[in-house]
């Protein structure tokens, strides 16, 4: 196998693929455009308009979400400002779910548009280092796949769970974003849920809980006198230790999230190996362990940027049988073979 002598595309057409199933498991929202009456000419910006436009820029980076989509419905004038923004700009022409989103979960108030195009700008999951194609919402941070079916981090936590282990009030709580889940199939069954949920990151309710009771030491001596008042806090307690792989709740609190490379100006959804992707190399493999299959599993489940999946082809020997057959079959083809 010699990639250096082709051309890199026909390489990631023969050897990757879109892994379109994993959108199916997670949130989606719809993404119908709002068609704005024109407004006049004349429209202003009030006193606003005595601010440079860079100025302007500056403010629109440093606002919460809401604010810069509010900002934008005020007249045409404030559209034009704020879709000239480059980061409000490339996060609404390529990841508009994502803002939606963050919107209609009631935390996009909690999440700037610098951090949210800093999420868009970084490509690594930020549980594992390697490439992730999903937005992570309480906490508004990228995240791949098998980490989000695993990950302890990734298991979000209900509200009313998180005021009766850690001791928190509505007012406690009020600075953490808590999404509240939109009606829609989830998880590997694509089963439907109506129900809303309010949930929010553990660790984030661990911060405030530390900060609540005056520090680790407080909040350990917290926890210790509801563990010996009663059963049910120490169940509640457990729970919260507890990691459940590919709980529907990973799920609706995650949404697909193509990463965006400034430099390139190129947007990447995450490409998945062909050669991982054989079931021979699990379900074959009756001798493996129930953990050992779940890291093969993982394997398979990966994707990547386009650089990291050629630094993945060095390694898998499966893509590179496919490779090396493609080329075969070509040969053979060819006149004079």
């Amino acid at each position: 196998m010699r990639p250096s002598q082709v051309s890199p595309q026909e390489i990631l057409q023969l050897l990757t693929y879109r892994r379109q199933d994993f959108d199916s498991k997670v949130l989606s929202v719809s993404t119908n455009r709002v068609h704005f009456n024109e407004s006049p000419a004349i429209s202003t910006l009030g006193d606003l308009d005595k601010l440079s436009i860079e100025l302007l820029y500056m403010i629109l980076h440093y606002s919460d979400l809401c604010t810069a989509s509010a900002f934008c419905l005020l007249n045409r004038q404030a559209r034009m400002v704020v879709h000239a923004s480059l980061p409000y700009k490339n996060l609404v022409r390529h990841a508009p779910h994502a803002i939606a989103a963050l919107i209609r979960t009631r935390v996009g108030s909690h999440f700037t548009v610098d951090e949210v195009f800093h999420t868009f700008c970084t490509p690594s999951c930020h549980v594992c280092g390697r490439f992730g194609a999903f937005l992570w919402i309480p906490e508004c941070s990228r995240c791949c796949f098998p980490c989000l079916r695993a990950a302890p981090e990734l298991m979000p936590m209900g509200e009313n769970h998180a005021k009766a282990v850690f001791g928190l009030t509505k007012k406690t709580l009020a600075k953490v974003p808590i999404m509240v889940t939109l009606p829609g199939t989830y998880g590997f069954f694509c089963k439907p849920y109506i129900r809303q949920r309010h949930l929010l990151s553990r660790n984030r309710a661990r911060q405030v809980a530390i900060m609540t009771h005056g520090g680790e030491e407080g909040l350990a001596q917290y926890m210790e006198s509801r563990i010996s008042q009663s059963k049910l806090a120490s169940n509640q307690l457990e729970a919260t230790q507890k990691t459940t792989r590919d709980d529907v709740t990973r799920f609706m609190a995650t949404i697909s999230f193509p990463y965006f490379d400034p430099a390139s100006r190129t947007v990447n959804v995450g490409l998945a190996c062909q050669g991982c992707k054989s079931p021979r190399s699990i379900s074959s493999r009756k001798w493996l362990s129930s953990k050992q299959k779940h890291t093969l599993v993982d394997i398979r489940d990966r994707t990547y940027c386009e650089k990291g999946f050629f630094e993945h082809l060095k390694r898998c020997l499966d893509a590179q049988r496919l490779w090396d057959t493609h080329r075969l079959s070509d040969l053979s083809k060819s006149p004079g073979s």
